[in-house]
């Protein structure tokens, strides 16, 4: 590129450089940071100039190419033609393009900074080299980069704990798995009671010491006492050190172990669980209740002043898991119908799909017993045997999973799919009987291994499955989610979602509690309708998610679009690919069309047939779920009404009457209700029908039977206080 600049573009780019009063301008908000206006003064291609704004060129990123290798010159050149294939970059007219934005570049710089062109040569020069020299350690990152691989074969020296090991040794072997979990528990036990003896706090003779041995474990599990006498270790170590104890006598000295650990700072979580093991430990120890610490006044008052300083400290709003998009969900139900795709990714979308609609966390997964998993005719059922609300020594040994055959969004056949691909994965690899439900993959995900999934693998594989959804578009299939989007959501992002749902869609509380086992009774296993009730609410959840889509959005995605957003700025995505990327991901609308409700009567529910979607007996609950119908001219010459009048519609076996007025709602005689009576332009007496639309009357026709002109008292009484779940 040989530097050769024409009078007269420098004329005008010096122009270009001052606003209206001869200022200086700054580059970005003015008409020099407007490539097409630079292309049209040296006379290039508008269209070059438009196709380097979208990929994110400045007028000083492009003067920054004057003086570079040809090489570099046409990679940009070739970068620009992969971006927009039909389009052919002319090399000529892009140099002089280039050479006019470097020479704007240095105008302005030099106008506002008062600097020599020496000054700016030398400091282009610096960049250029600093450039070259970046994009060399860049070229020798990824070179080595792709000589190492992944994933070393070297055999793990330490394992974060030794149950850990055990469990991994043992593998799906349901008897060495139960022998580790023992193990791991006496194994404990025996450091607790080691912890209570050294304290010497209660009378142990050599008679009893065995029983005293088996009953201070209280029944926790080995998670449970690992954690209690790791907390109580480092307390006994404070404690020692500073009074010359090994158990605390006087309530001031856990207070004061309390207030010490708020002024290192600690976790807000550190103090309430260093209490509970307080608790425990007088528990274990047998200690008398009046004796007892726990209780006192100034332990209390420690825990109270401790929480408000590290409240004070670090007021960051807790981090919650993020729920799923709907078009996530979508996408996930597509991937496990995908016929192409490697059986265990269609096998661990379908695993994602369970736990949202199952409501579960990630550690229910690991207490599945997957051979009491089946697929009846209605639901997906399996037994939680092991999970934070189940299992041995707690109110409830077993919990039931169920999730109903209808709970879909898009595709009605993802449940027996992908439960068909699981079956075979399991049986290929000989591990139909295990207690968990997600295992590892082998090499190429067409088979599935041993081994149960941790959670980081588990979180690996639902990071790279994010990159694998597809969705639709003009030109057939598209990825859903560009790279390092899918970071905002967790593992325990499936069972946040589906609360969500059914707290939007009007599920009853007690009814959402079910859903996710929340608060599990002694009574529960006695009751035989919670199997019901959870069906129902899944399959009530999915109808009004399928109603409602592309209306008014109920589940407050727009704030988790917003953290799309944000989480792609930072990793340096342009805007327009932002854009693109919500506009794949968004499934509602900000404002738009009221939503559908969904009616959760029981009545209605009882007298609805299974897989009805309600046509003339969901009339009761007409002003939110029928659908818009636009009418043609014909349909209003064949009813020969006109617009203002009066009809009562005539629905269902009860034959309940509803009083319209001909245009004030979508509802359309012959089309949403086929017997109906027309009174004209003149109002019926309220014993000609039993409500009014409340669409079409807003503040109901009560005021004008109280006038005393129309009908008698009883009328009044039925036109006002009908009921709306007929």
């Amino acid at each position: 590129m040989e530097r050769d600049p024409a009078e007269a573009v420098l004329v005008i780019l010096r122009l270009l450089a001052t606003d209206a009063g001869g200022r200086p301008l700054r580059e970005g908000g003015s008409t020099m940071e407007e490539l097409t206006f630079l292309a049209r003064k040296v006379r290039a291609d508008h269209v070059l100039a438009h196709a380097l704004k979208a990929m994110g060129w400045t007028t000083t990123k492009l003067g920054a190419l004057w003086g570079c290798d040809q090489e570099v010159v046409d990679s940009v050149i070739l970068r620009v033609e992969e971006k927009y294939p039909e389009y052919k970059v002319n090399t000529v007219e892009f140099e002089n393009l280039v050479q006019a934005a470097e020479e704007a570049s240095c105008i302005i710089w030099a106008r506002h900074e008062e600097l020599k062109d020496s000054d700016l040569a030398l400091a282009s020069r610096l960049a250029k080299q600093e450039g070259k020299l970046a994009d060399r350690r860049k070229a020798r990152e990824e070179q080595i980069g792709s000589q190492v691989r992944r994933k070393g074969e070297a055999a793990r020296v330490k394992w974060p704990t030794r149950a850990t090991m055990l469990k991994s040794a043992a593998g799906s072997d349901l008897y060495q798995r139960n022998l580790v979990e023992d193990a791991e528990r006496n194994r404990w036990l025996k450091e607790l009671a080691k912890q209570i003896k050294e304290a010497d706090t209660c009378d142990v003779s050599d008679t009893n010491q065995g029983l005293f041995a088996a009953r201070i474990g209280k029944g926790r599990r080995a998670n449970t006492l690992r954690k209690h006498v790791k907390t109580w270790g480092q307390f006994i170590g404070w404690l020692l050190a500073t009074y010359g104890v090994k158990w605390p006598e006087r309530p001031f000295q856990f207070a004061d172990y309390l207030i010490s650990r708020a002024l290192e700072p600690c976790g807000r979580s550190i103090p309430v669980n260093a209490y509970k093991t307080l608790v425990f430990m007088e528990h274990a120890a047998e200690i008398p209740k009046d004796l007892q610490l726990n209780t006192s006044g100034a332990i209390k008052n420690a825990m109270e002043e401790v929480k408000l300083r590290l409240e004070a400290a670090d007021q960051k709003p807790r981090k919650q898991a993020a729920q799923l998009l709907v078009a996530m969900v979508s996408a996930l139900e597509r991937k496990v119908m995908e016929r192409g795709a490697p059986h265990f990714t269609r096998a661990f979308a379908w695993y994602k799909l369970v736990k949202v609609w199952g409501t579960m966390r990630f550690h229910d997964t690991t207490g599945v017993d997957f051979g009491s998993m089946r697929l009846d005719g209605f639901a997906l059922v399996a037994d939680l045997t092991r999970t934070k609300t189940s299992g041995p020594g707690k109110r409830i040994s077993v919990l039931k999973l169920i999730v109903s055959a209808e709970a879909y969004i898009e595709e009605r056949d993802w449940m027996e799919t992908g439960w068909r691909i699981w079956e075979a994965l399991s049986e290929e690899a000989g591990c139909r009987e295990r207690d968990f439900l997600l295992t590892l993959p082998t090499t190429g995900l067409e088979h599935s291994s041993r081994r149960m999934a941790t959670y980081p693998a588990a979180s690996g594989m639902s990071q790279a499955l994010f990159q694998e959804l597809l969705c639709p578009c003009t030109g057939g299939w598209e990825h859903l989610m560009e790279i390092g989007v899918g970071c905002i959501w967790s593992e325990h992002s499936e069972r946040v979602t589906m609360r969500t749902w059914a707290g939007a869609a009007g599920v009853p509380e007690t009814v959402c509690k079910m859903l996710g086992r929340w608060t599990p009774s002694v009574d529960q296993p006695y009751d035989r309708s919670i199997a019901a009730q959870v069906v129902r609410a899944q399959i009530h959840v999915a109808e009004f998610i399928r109603k409602n889509i592309g209306r008014v959005d109920p589940f407050g995605e727009n704030v988790i679009l917003q953290l799309v957003e944000d989480r792609m700025l930072a990793l340096g995505y342009h805007m327009r690919v932002v854009g693109v990327q919500r506009e794949k991901l968004e499934c509602f609308v900000t404002v738009g069309r009221p939503l559908k409700r969904v009616n959760w009567s029981e009545d209605a529910a009882a007298a609805m047939p299974q897989g009805s979607h309600g046509n003339e007996a969901s009339e009761s609950s007409a002003d939110e779920d029928e659908d818009w119908v636009v009418i043609d001219a014909a349909t209003k010459k064949s009813t020969g009404l006109v617009l203002g009048d009066y009809v009562v519609s005539i629905i269902g076996r009860a034959k309940t009457k509803t009083l319209h007025r001909y245009g004030e709602c979508y509802r359309q005689p012959g089309v949403h209700y086929r017997v109906f009576e027309s009174f004209g332009s003149e109002l019926p007496k309220a014993k000609m029908y039993h409500r009014a639309c409340r669409v079409c009357f807003p503040k109901a026709v009560k005021s004008a039977d109280e006038s005393g002109s129309d009908g008698s008292g009883s009328d009044e009484e039925i036109s006002s206080s009908s009921s709306e779940s007929l």
